[in-house]
């Protein structure tokens, strides 16, 4: 699931780039076709210099990967044939920009090896005026602009690759830490289950056996034997019950502290308010309601910001959060439920999805959240 933070910082990257690539190159091209139509120069150069711009831009659109290294071999050549080309013919065009333009992107692709690369093609910039340029006093001045030129444009296609793989790496860290964020909450609960059965289910285990081996030689033993498995499966369904119970009555206000530190570990900028004093019963049951919208905001969407409101008299929970998933339902089991329950308290639980922004709605009647039982 591609995040809204990252769709919008790839289309930031791809139009920051493509449209350098575009105008850098474009503009000496467009004043190449001028100079034909009006026959200062030849229709050929003109053609070339367009051929070499729709090579760049085909170049730049790998710009997420890397492109085959037959087409960053025919872009080099092109661009570099083109500058040569416009500045042996005194073309009124600034000569060095499609091949400024080819070493920029040919030092983006350049991963591990960019500084060479780099010193490659500028170096090449610097030649071109000294073994082409038609006046030699002029020379140096031209060496040092094309390499200003050339310098420039690569510093901007390598800053922006460089943002690009920063936005990569923050996208993994945050989708690993709300993974982790679900998987410690699971092995909580179960390291909780094992402790607390572990013992009693072995208990039975070996009080089963020695039933079983006594059944012949001592019934009396063996039925009190099983007398005390059944107080065991007895116990242990009670420890069940009160397990479930114990990891469902918390404190809202933990809830609200636990769900604010698993969204902030996952990347998203979560807020809320101290809430009022509630009830027990109408605590547990927007705690719960908390605990599940968290899991699906972490599961379900692509969220940057998550905002939890409790109304002044306790009786409305609402939880919102961007980055809604298009062509997802609105809630789901985990919600339906909680919707049953809450109507069972003379509440009602209401989830909607709109522009986006997916809101969570829990409501409780005041009389119900004092009166209504377990």
């Amino acid at each position: 699931m591609v995040s809204s933070t990252m769709r919008r910082a790839r289309r930031f990257t791809a139009w920051s780039l493509l449209s350098a690539v575009v105008l850098v190159p474009g503009i000496p091209a467009l004043l190449a076709v001028v100079e034909a139509v009006h026959g200062d120069n030849g229709w050929p150069l003109a053609l070339a210099a367009v051929g070499c711009c729709g090579l760049l831009f085909a170049t730049a659109r790998y710009w997420a990967g890397t492109p085959p290294r037959g087409l960053l071999v025919a872009t080099g050549v092109v661009a570099l044939g083109v500058s040569a080309a416009a500045l042996a013919h005194d073309a009124i065009f600034p000569w060095p920009m499609p091949l400024a333009t080819a070493v920029g992107l040919l030092t983006m692709y350049a991963r591990g090896r960019r500084w060479r690369v780099l010193a490659a093609g500028l170096l090449v910039t610097a030649a071109l005026p000294i073994l082409l340029g038609p006046s030699p006093r002029e020379a140096p001045d031209q060496t040092v602009g094309a390499l200003i030129i050339g310098a420039s444009v690569a510093l901007t296609c390598v800053i922006n690759d460089w943002v690009w793989r920063q936005f990569v790496e923050l996208d993994d860290a945050r989708r690993i830490a709300g993974e982790l964020a679900v998987a410690n909450e699971r092995l909580r609960f179960a390291a909780d289950l094992h402790d607390i059965q572990g013992h009693t289910l072995t208990l039975i285990a070996v009080k089963s056996e020695l039933a079983r081996r006594l059944v012949e030689r001592d019934p009396s033993a063996a039925a009190a034997q099983m007398g005390e498995v059944e107080a065991l499966a007895r116990e242990a369904v009670t420890d069940t019950r009160d397990l479930v119970h114990g990891y469902r009555e918390v404190s809202f206000a933990a809830e609200l502290a636990n769900a604010a530190a698993v969204l902030t570990a996952a990347g998203i900028e979560c807020s809320y308010a101290s809430p009022p004093p509630l009830p027990d019963r109408a605590g547990t049951l927007f705690g719960l309601v908390v605990r599940e919208a968290t899991t699906n905001i972490l599961r379900h969407s692509a969220a940057t910001t998550a905002s939890i409101d409790v109304s002044a008299d306790g009786c409305r929970l609402t939880i919102r959060n961007d980055g809604a998933t298009r062509g997802k339902r609105a809630g789901g089991t985990g919600l339906a439920g909680l919707d049953a329950r809450l109507r069972g308290h003379g509440g009602e639980l209401r989830a909607s999805a709109g522009l986006g922004v997916f809101e969570v709605v829990a409501r409780l009647d005041v009389a119900d959240r004092t009166e209504a039982p377990a």
